[in-house]
């Protein structure tokens, strides 16, 4: 038996493309509708998404967004507001790593029906990421040693964590 995780972007059994549909709650096969847009074929009613352009263009998610919805990104990547520099050294895999861990975060928030809105949309109590490297606390050349990965995946999500936490208590 083949398994999914939640980071996969295609099945590793029949290679089917795959992306989160944060409106079903699933991770979803794809089909091309055309126009670079897609169809999930097991009984989402025939709705059609679009990829998240931080998928399409810079495969740092996994997420889609409904065809009708006019922003490129996902629930997720709206989030963020600062990345880090792309043009340093391991930084792409940096920004890859930190955004896997948000959209872990946001996942459990929409999943405990927490509200999850951005800055732009909501500037008092909407969530903000500033994905700034080197901020941490760990180097650059730690972050691509494999025996530490666990380790400061670990510290990233409750960095993140700790953040929206400080974010909620404050909203409320």
């Amino acid at each position: 038996m083949d398994r999914l995780f939640f980071e996969n972007i295609r099945c590793l059994r029949c290679d089917h493309a795959l992306a989160y549909l944060p409106d079903v709650r699933d991770l979803g096969s794809l089909d091309s509708a055309g126009q670079e847009l897609w169809r999930s074929p097991v009984g989402m009613g025939g709705r059609t998404y679009r990829l998240c352009e931080n998928y399409s263009r810079e495969n740092v998610c996994n997420w889609a967004v409904a065809a009708e919805d006019p922003n490129p990104l996902c629930r997720s990547c709206r989030l963020t507001r600062v990345i880090p520099d792309l043009m340093k050294g391991s930084n792409k895999e940096v920004w890859y790593r930190l955004e896997v861990a948000k959209r872990r975060l946001v996942y459990g928030l929409l999943t405990a029906g927490l509200p999850v809105e951005s800055k732009v949309d909501d500037r008092e109590r909407g969530l903000a990421f500033d994905l700034l490297h080197g901020r941490c606390g760990f180097a650059e050349d730690r972050l691509s040693t494999p025996g530490n990965q666990l380790a400061q995946e670990a510290l990233i999500s409750r960095l993140i964590r700790a953040e929206v936490s400080a974010a909620i208590r404050d909203a409320v």
